[in-house]
C-alpha cells in the first residue's frame, strides 16, 4: 500500500557551470579576434547567468522533494503505526511542498501523496475528504497518461486510485458511481494485460473481483466478473504459485458458487465450492502457514464446507451435508477455543441449529439421530445463552425425536415467547404437535 521515497544526490556543481561557460567565452572570443569582442562577452556573461540561475532552480527542487520525501516517509511509519492523525498531518505536509513543484516527476509523485492521504482518511470514516484527494489523484494522473500515451505505470496507478475511490464510493451507498469508477478501471488496464501481465494482473483481478461484489444479485454479471477473475489468478498462481494469489483464487470459487447457487446452477455451484475447499485446505497443509493466518483460513474453509453442504441439501443429499455442516463444526469448534469472537460463535449457533434440525426431523430414518439432535442444539443454545428461537426450536424438535415429549413442549413453549409475529404462528403448529405426541418431520 504504501511506498516510501528516496531521494538521490543530485548536486549542482556550480564551478563546472563556470568553466564550461569561461571555455564557451574563450572558443568565441579566439574564433572572433578582436572584432566583436564586447559583444562575445556580454553572450558569455548572459550564458552564465543563465546557467547559475539554472543550477539554483534545480539546488532548489532538490531540497524540496527531499522535504516532501521526509513528510511522505513518516507519514508512511505514522499510519503503520496507527497514527491517523499524525499521518494525515506529514501527508499535507508533503503535499504543500510537491504542489510548488511542475515536473511529470514530482506531479506523479504528488498524486500517490494525495492518494495515500486518501487511504487514512477511509481508515478514519473521513469519507468526503478521501474522496476529495482520490478525484486530485485521478485528473493528476489521467493528464499524465494522456501525455505519455495511455499505458505505463502512470496507468497503472490512475486504475488503482479509481479502484480507491470507488471503495469509499461503495461505503457511502452510491454503487452506480462505484462500478463506474471499476469499469474505467477495467478499460485501462484490459489492453495492458498481456504485454505487462507481471505489473497489471493482480490489479486486473481484484478490480473484477470487485465489480463482482457490486453486482451481487445480477446473477450473470457477477458470475462473468469472477470467471475472469478466477481465470486471471489460476494463471498467476501457476506462474508464481504465491500464497496470497490462491487465497484470492479460493475466495473467487467460493463467491463464484454463492452467485451459481442464487441462480440455481446447482451443480456448477458445488464444482465451485469444491475447489474453494481444495485450495484452502491445501493452504492450511503448507509449511508456510501459521499464527493469524490460521485462523483465518480455517474459518474460511469453515464457510466452504458449509456453503458445499447448502448445495447437497438442496440437491437432496441429506447425508453429505449432515457430513460439511459436522466438518464446519469441528473447525469452528476448535476455534472458539483460540480465537472466540461474536461473528464465529455466531456463525457456528448456525450451523449447529441447522444439523440438529436435520438430525431430529428429516424424512429419512438412517438420517435421524434424536441423541446427537440434542446434543448439537444444546451446544447452540448454550452459545447463544438460551435466547435464540432457532437454537431452541432445533432443541424442541430432538427432544421429541426422543419421545421425550414434556422436555419438547418446554422449549417450545419457550420459542413462542422469543418469537416474532411472523414465527409464532408455525412455532405454535409444531407445539400441537408435540402434544399430540408426533415427533416433526420435513
Amino acid at each position: 500500500m504504501w511506498h516510501a521515497v528516496g531521494v538521490k544526490s543530485q548536486a549542482v556543481n556550480l564551478k563546472t557551470v563556470r568553466i564550461g561557460t569561461v571555455a564557451a567565452f574563450v572558443a568565441v572570443f579566439g574564433f572572433m579576434g578582436y572584432r566583436g569582442k564586447s559583444e562575445a562577452v556580454r553572450l558569455a556573461q548572459r550564458n552564465l547567468e543563465a546557467a547559475r540561475e539554472r543550477a539554483l532552480i534545480e539546488v532548489e527542487e532538490v531540497k524540496a522533494e527531499t522535504a516532501a520525501a521526509g513528510h511522505n516517509n513518516k507519514a508512511i511509519v505514522h499510519a503503520r503505526n496507527g497514527e491517523i492523525e499524525a499521518a494525515i498531518t506529514e501527508f499535507s505536509n508533503a503535499i504543500e511542498v510537491r504542489k510548488q513543484q511542475s515536473q511529470g516527476k514530482a506531479r506523479r509523485e504528488l498524486a500517490d501523496t494525495y492518494k495515500n492521504r486518501g487511504i487514512v482518511l477511509l481508515r478514519q470514516r473521513n469519507h468526503q475528504r478521501a474522496l476529495q484527494d482520490f478525484a486530485e489523484a485521478i485528473e493528476i494522473l489521467a493528464k499524465l497518461v494522456g501525455d505519455t500515451g495511455g499505458s505505463g505505470d502512470n496507468a497503472i496507478e490512475l486504475a488503482s486510485s479509481l479502484k480507491r475511490r470507488s471503495s469509499a464510493l461503495r461505503d457511502l451507498g452510491k454503487s452506480a458511481e462505484a462500478i463506474r469508477d471499476l469499469e474505467t478501471a477495467i478499460a485501462i488496464l484490459e489492453p495492458m494485460l498481456e504485454q505487462q501481465w507481471k505489473d497489471v494482473a493482480a490489479e486486473l483481478a481484484a478490480l473484477y473481483t470487485e465489480r463482482a461484489a457490486l453486482h451481487r444479485g445480477q446473477h450473470e454479471t457477477s458470475a462473468a466478473d469472477l470467471e475472469r477473475a478466477i481465470g486471471i489468478r489460476t494463471r498467476l498462481f501457476q506462474e508464481h504459485g504465491q500464497r496470497e494469489v490462491a487465497r484470492n483464487l479460493a475466495e473467487n470459487h467460493n463467491n463464484l458458487g454463492i452467485v451459481l447457487r442464487g441462480k440455481g446452477d446447482l451443480a456448477q455451484a458445488l464444482g465451485e465450492f469444491d475447489k474453494a475447499v481444495q485450495i484452502r485446505s491445501k493452504l492450511l497443509e503448507s509449511p508456510d502457514a501459521g499464527g493469524g493466518d490460521v485462523v483465518d483460513l480455517k474459518n474460511q474453509l469453515a464457510a466452504s464446507y458449509n456453503n458445499r453442504a447448502n448445495v447437497l441439501l438442496g440437491q437432496g443429499n441429506a447425508a453429505g451435508a449432515l457430513a460439511d455442516y459436522e466438518k464446519s463444526i469441528e473447525i469452528r469448534s476448535q476455534l472458539m477455543t483460540v480465537a472466540k469472537s461474536s461473528g464465529l460463535a455466531s456463525s457456528l449457533a448456525k450451523t449447529l441449529s441447522v444439523a440438529a434440525w436435520m438430525y431430529a426431523t428429516n424424512m429419512d430414518p438412517s438420517v435421524r439421530d434424536g441423541q446427537k439432535a440434542a446434543d448439537l442444539a444444546k451446544k447452540a443454545c448454550e452459545i447463544t445463552e438460551w435466547k435464540a428461537t432457532v437454537p431452541l426450536q432445533a432443541l424442541a424438535a430432538a427432544c421429541a425425536e426422543v419421545d421425550d415429549f414434556p422436555s419438547a413442549i418446554k422449549w417450545q413453549q419457550q420459542v413462542i415467547e422469543l418469537a416474532d409475529e411472523v414465527e409464532k404462528e408455525s412455532a405454535r403448529a409444531r407445539l400441537s404437535e408435540f402434544q399430540a405426541g408426533q415427533p416433526h418431520r420435513e
